[in-house]
């Protein structure tokens, strides 16, 4: 153990300035500092930028393995760091908390302006004026415009948050985590897959504008980034197991087909082939569907996959897509009558 603190000192004197820099930026800033502001961000990216400098060497092909623990434990701190501060460079999560109550409680969050029914909700949700104020004039004259997965994530977080938008605000935070957490799972699977070195991970998990952005100011980006690198992963399955099929020797083949023509149990055994490539495009098109639920962006990049796919697998995996989208949508897709009466 010393002799390790005494290797990494350099990169371990780095990353408590840092945490130190991000715990200023969560409880010590005024969003109006704007010197302070940026003097704090460009400190940020350029420590951060240096501890990826020194640790780098350190990986072998398989990753240093008390170097990435290290890495992974300073993500996890700086994010839990901000655990406890409100966000200060944003203002969206009152209208999240807002959207979220109005879902647990009956009301379709996509029917009414706040604006609208402010007077109506006021008697029964819980804090509703602070919110109604908080989210600002532009949020309260608009309809709300996050997919179904982010409302429900919303109404997780005024559900156990309740009265306290403190506790509200942790939920949001721990959400963030996990799906970051997420995102370095399958960045490090993919980086393996494609021989890419895994420091290349930390990339996005020591990025300050990825901690500020999604733990600091409580955006969902962190989770549709989650649930794309998912159904990345099972397309490359997808491939995998198309390209594994095609490069079999042509006498396995041959008999295959001959077990496929003349043996009765051949029948199953195709459709475990099949079944595997299937399972993947099956679970491609669902973490799809939750990625596009959770933030539109995604739907720009499904065009592209036409070419690795090919026109057969693309279009069960957009059927798929289909499926899972209206499953998603179905429990907003409705207005009931009298949803505006009193809660007591």
């Amino acid at each position: 153990m010393f002799s390790f603190l005494k290797l990494y000192a350099y990169p371990l004197t780095l990353l408590l300035i840092t945490g130190l820099m991000y715990w200023s930026f969560g409880y010590d800033l005024d969003r109006t500092d704007s010197v302070k502001l940026i003097g704090l961000a460009a400190a940020l990216y350029g420590l951060s930028y240096q501890v990826l400098k020194t640790t780098s060497s350190n990986f072998k092909s398989n990753g240093n393995k008390k170097v990435f623990q290290l890495l992974v434990v300073a993500g996890i701190v700086f994010r839990v760091l901000l655990f406890g501060a409100t966000p200060e460079l944003s203002q969206d999560f009152y209208r999240y908390l807002w959207d979220g109550h109005l879902l647990i409680n009956g009301i379709n969050p996509y029917i009414y302006l706040p604006k609208e029914i402010i007077d109506q909700v006021n008697p029964w949700m819980p804090n509703a004026a602070l919110l109604f104020e908080k989210m600002g004039d532009l949020s309260q004259k608009h309809y709300s415009n996050y997919p179904p997965v982010s409302q429900y994530v919303y109404g997780l977080a005024a559900y156990i948050g309740n009265k306290s938008i403190a506790v509200s605000v942790l939920v949001f935070k721990i959400v963030v985590l996990v799906a970051d957490l997420l995102v370095l799972f399958f960045t490090t699977r993919l980086l393996g897959y494609f021989n890419e070195p895994l420091w290349k991970s930390f990339f996005y998990f020591l990025n300050p504008l990825v901690i500020l952005e999604l733990s600091g100011n409580l955006h969902l980006e962190g989770v549709m980034v989650a649930f794309f690198l998912a159904a990345i992963w099972a397309l490359v399955k997808v491939s995998q197991r198309q390209r594994n099929s095609s490069e079999a020797p042509k006498t396995e083949r041959y008999y295959i087909y001959k077990l496929q023509s003349n043996h009765s149990s051949a029948g199953a055994f195709k459709a475990k082939l099949t079944l595997s490539a299937g399972s993947w495009l099956f679970l491609g098109g669902c973490f799809l569907a939750l990625t596009i639920m959770t933030k539109l962006i995604p739907i720009l990049f499904i065009p592209f996959l036409l070419w690795p796919l090919g026109v057969k697998r693309f279009l069960y995996l957009g059927a798929w897509i289909l499926v899972f989208c209206g499953l998603f949508w179905g429990p907003l897709w409705w207005k009931v009558s009298g949803i505006l009466m009193q809660k007591p």
